[in-house]
């Protein structure tokens, strides 16, 4: 197999496995961006099974590789143009997002009718084996390739543009996915300029002395650092999301296991979601249900005077105070000495009010819980206490 061959089969292979992460994504979540990320695989992903030699060699009765190209190129194009709505709904509020993103459909539907005009009055009529820059001269074949190509490189210029300013984006792995493809549309950029410039000039009768394709063809080269490069960027977010999900169940455990012990009538007889969304959801019952009376406000003035102390401020401060006044709590409850207060105090939630960042925000003070020599100090302030 040759090594382009075989980048090839790879690439395949990585765009299909995102599909199906993406796929997960979309049945959880079912946001606009990730419905236009999904379909733009989707088509991806058909166009290149069609064009994979097992699928289409030998080529079916009646048709020609001339009629799989324009096939494979359509397709390309609906996924090019879900890939610029990705970038829109990623990048602007949803209002905004709407209106660029219809006329880009509209302009879509425009190259679209173009290409099967150019292809019907050129590569058909002549009976050409194929649509590629060595036509460039034909009819009909320069303003195809024109209008295709350039839609390309608006697709990924698009894609640059998102990456240049991902800084906005709140999720770690969707921002440096979004980077890793604004790589990949600035090499697809270049490609679809490449291929434009090149074909014009096969149409002037002064081709490049370089090759276009083949093994060591320029466009071959950018095509497939395009390709590899995009079918990397997609696989982050929903990989670094299953290593976040594992490493926040696994941050979780210690917690959610001393909570449950000592009140194991909040964990759910049966889970019908997740099992760390259950689990934050149990700490979450936890904490406003039997452990909030020994919840206690002098161990949080202490906690905090000693975090304070240790140079702790903003995010890192409230976690950790949150962290010893749980440990102490249960303490507490296991000696069955509730606290004498007016109001015990209430564990924090994270400024975002979404289920995810309360997810991360919880395994945060489970960390602290764990690891903190500040929640470790409270602890034996604890024992010191029961002792006397």
């Amino acid at each position: 197999m040759r090594t382009v061959d075989l980048l090839n089969l790879l690439i395949t292979i990585a765009n299909v496995a995102a599909v199906a992460f993406w796929w997960r994504s979309w049945r959880q979540t079912r946001k606009p961006a990730v419905t236009a990320m999904l379909l733009a695989l989707v088509m991806l992903c058909l166009s290149m099974l069609i064009e994979t030699s097992p699928v289409v060699t030998p080529v079916p009765a009646g048709l020609t590789w001339l009629w799989i190209t324009i096939v494979v190129h359509l397709i390309v194009l609906v996924s090019d143009y879900w890939w610029q709505v990705f970038a829109l709904r990623v990048r602007w509020p949803i209002a905004q997002a709407l209106a660029r993103a219809r006329w880009r459909r509209n302009l879509t539907i425009i190259v679209g009718a173009v290409m099967v005009v150019c292809f019907a009055i050129g590569p058909l009529r002549l009976g050409l084996d194929n649509i590629s820059s060595n036509y460039g001269g034909k009819s009909g074949v320069l303003p195809y390739l024109i209008a295709w190509e350039g839609y390309h490189a608006l697709t990924m210029a698009s894609l640059v543009v998102l990456a240049l300013g991902a800084k906005h984006i709140p999720d770690p792995w969707l921002r440096f996915g979004v980077w890793v493809i604004g790589l990949g549309g600035a090499s697809g950029f270049i490609w679809a300029c490449h291929r434009i410039i090149y074909t014009a000039l096969v149409a002037l009768g002064t081709p490049p002395p370089w090759p276009d394709y083949g093994a060591t063809g320029v466009g071959t080269v950018l095509l497939t650092t395009s390709a590899s490069t995009l079918a990397i960027g997609v696989l982050i977010p929903p990989l670094g999301q299953i290593y976040a999900h594992r490493r926040a169940e696994r941050l979780l455990l210690p917690l959610w296991r001393d909570l449950t012990s000592a009140n194991p009538d909040v964990v759910f007889p049966e889970r019908s979601v997740s099992t760390l969304r259950a689990r934050a959801t149990e700490i979450r019952d936890v904490l406003i249900g039997p452990l909030r009376s020994f919840l206690d406000p002098a161990v949080e003035r202490e906690a905090r005077s000693k975090a304070e102390a240790s140079g702790l401020r903003d995010d890192e401060l409230r976690v950790t105070v949150d962290a010893a006044v749980i440990a102490a709590a249960l303490a507490a409850q296991r000696r069955g000495a509730p606290v004498q207060a007016v109001e015990p105090v209430v564990i924090s939630s994270p400024d975002d009010a979404n289920e995810a960042a309360d997810v991360a925000w919880l395994a945060r003070i489970a960390s602290a819980y764990m690891k903190s020599p500040i929640v470790a100090a409270i602890r034996e302030s604890e024992r010191e206490r029961v002792d006397k």
